[in-house]
């Protein structure tokens, strides 16, 4: 990466210490810098990046492929995401459709410019159900144990009542020196 190759970014009125790359005739940005200084959060788990706003999952983007996941429904990118230097980019048009950001360049001085816009409006209410990043998976305890009940109080039927055993004799006492 040269010194031509990437280009600063404002978002907002504040400068940041984000740089702009351009990668094939794309502009990417640094994922988390800029969802970040718009108010969505993003984590980052290879090889999927979620970047959410509140409760609601914006996006799951795959490194390497051009297609996301965007409000629950299936996108083509400009471009795949990928790493450098430690770093998650996005395609920069990626930001201003999903975040209604508002993207402009300039030439001189040469910089990105991205203003925060309200979010576009969805195209229906989905809700993609994802795991909170800081919490690890585990299944909840009534799920993972089987339900236990008490064994079935067997109570006898009602009917006739079994005859009574015959009362024997009692057995007559020998004394010991009869043996």
């Amino acid at each position: 990466m040269t010194a031509a190759d990437s280009v600063p970014v404002v978002v907002g009125q504040a400068r940041t210490g984000i740089r702009a790359l351009a990668v094939r005739g794309r502009t990417y940005v640094p994922a988390r810098g800029v969802f970040e200084r718009l108010g969505a959060r993003v984590s980052y788990t290879p090889p999927r990046l979620f970047v959410r706003r509140g409760d609601d999952a914006i996006a799951i983007l795959h490194l390497d492929t051009p297609t996301a996941i965007v409000y629950g429904e299936p996108r083509v990118l400009d471009g795949p995401p990928f790493v450098r230097d430690r770093r998650v980019y996005v395609p920069l048009r990626l930001v201003s459709e999903i975040l209604g950001a508002r993207v402009s360049y300039a030439s001189r001085p040469r910089l990105v410019r991205i203003t925060p816009g309200a979010a576009p409006r969805r195209p229906r209410p989905a809700r993609v159900l994802l795991p909170p990043a800081d919490v690890p998976r585990v299944r909840p305890l009534a799920a993972a144990a089987p339900t236990l009940r008490p064994a079935p109080v067997r109570r006898p039927v009602p009917g006739p009542r079994p005859a009574p055993v015959a009362a024997r004799a009692p057995r007559p006492v020998m004394p010991w020196w009869t043996f």
